[in-house]
């Protein structure tokens, strides 16, 4: 339905509400009070921009020029097919792979388009009325300043509503063996070969090949379990070359000059049997970053609620500065499977989202992009709005 055509002959609008933070660290702290706030209203296609330095937030119909201190927030548009839609100013992350390593990742998952989750703590709600989320395979969680993802969900429940559908984000960095794998000594242990390993890999931007088990066997992993024996965790302080401070990846696909590929991983876990419920949560690293620590997480999932949070007696813990003593809750659904996390932090526990945002009329959602929070809703033309 085209939007002239609805019963009343209005035209619906998108209005909405911003409310920023001014900080250096890009993100938005529900105890702080709010630096700027705007409302806005639209029946045609806008561009929203905010100009950091001076706390602005500007809209224009067409596509400005971007600077240091001027950046696209989102593209909003009407569709004829009856909606809204909030267009993500960035459009693909991928992984950096082994002949690309200076892609800012992480500033470009931090521009994109969060949903805000919700919370139970009175004193960190911020207008929040979004929905409970199902935690997908590759979505990507972010609390605080800290990424994970969810690299694996195995869920078996009889009554389970629906299939989920993976949407991979990420993809490991590929390895091509090729001649220049030849004739190479490996940094570590200053051979061509050893008794575990022939193959010489280069696993940075480095002039650095190594054995893939010399690097492997080099790694401090500390493995440790939680106290209700339902989580096991796998951290590395260092997981990055020492000379260019490249971080590795949790896993690499090598492929050979045949065309023959393979999968290996720097971290060996230990995966439940697949009758049972868990994930693997994996902390992402990013290039430029000051902390490049890795952090695997298997979550055996059952009645009991597990705890995410700085404080050592959470079941999962991340001293990383952003994350609060309790940052999150996580609770499994028996009855339909699904994954529901609970913000507790005062930073918020947000969830990528991947796709553009639609909004038909009635509907609103609360989201997130760096330090701006965004209320967007559709409502009939002759709604007086609301600020």
């Amino acid at each position: 339905m085209k939007y002239n055509e609805n019963k009343n002959n209005k035209v619906p609008k998108l209005s909405l509400i911003f409310k920023t933070i001014n900080s250096e660290e890009k993100i938005f702290d529900f105890k702080k009070n709010v630096v700027l706030t705007t409302t806005d209203e639209i029946k045609d296609e806008s561009y929203y921009y905010i100009r950091t330095t001076k706390n602005m937030i500007n809209r224009y119909k067409e596509q400005k020029y971007i600077d240091n201190n001027n950046s696209l927030l989102f593209r909003a548009r009407k569709s004829n097919k009856g909606y809204y839609e909030l267009i993500s100013p960035i459009e693909d992350c991928s992984l950096v792979d082994s002949d690309n390593y200076n892609i800012d990742i992480i500033n470009q998952l931090d521009k994109k388009m969060w949903y805000i989750l919700p919370t139970e703590d009175k004193e960190n709600k911020f207008e929040n009325e979004n929905k409970q989320y199902n935690l997908l395979e590759n979505d990507i969680i972010k609390m605080g300043q800290r990424k994970y993802e969810i690299i694996k969900k195995n869920i078996n429940i009889s009554n389970k509503l629906e299939p989920e559908e993976k949407y991979p984000i990420f993809s490991y960095p590929q390895i091509k063996i090729d001649g220049k794998n030849k004739n190479k000594i490996c940094d570590l242990c200053k051979k061509y070969e050893n008794k575990e390993d022939k193959l010489i890999l280069k696993f940075c931007n480095c002039e650095k090949y190594m054995h893939y088990s010399c690097l492997k066997n080099s790694l401090k992993i500390e493995e440790s379990e939680n106290q209700k024996k339902n989580v096991i965790s796998y951290e590395c302080k260092n997981f990055n070359c020492e000379t260019c401070k490249i971080p590795y990846s949790y896993k690499y696909e090598i492929k050979y000059e045949n065309g023959d590929k393979k999968i290996i991983s720097l971290i060996d876990i230990k995966v439940p049997e697949e009758s049972v419920n868990y994930i693997i949560l994996e902390s992402l690293t990013f290039i430029h970053h000051s902390e490049n620590e890795k952090n695997i997480f298997v979550v055996k999932l059952n009645d009991e609620e597990i705890t995410i949070g700085k404080d050592n007696k959470c079941d999962i813990v991340d001293l990383n500065k952003t994350i609060s003593r309790e940052q999150a809750i996580l609770k499994f659904n028996k009855d339909n499977g699904n994954l529901n996390l609970i913000n507790k932090g005062r930073y918020g526990t947000l969830v990528l989202i991947k796709n553009n945002v639609k909004l038909k009329v009635n509907e609103k959602i609360y989201i997130q992009m760096e330090n701006t929070n965004i209320k967007a809703e559709v409502k009939e033309d002759n709604e007086k709005f609301k600020k």
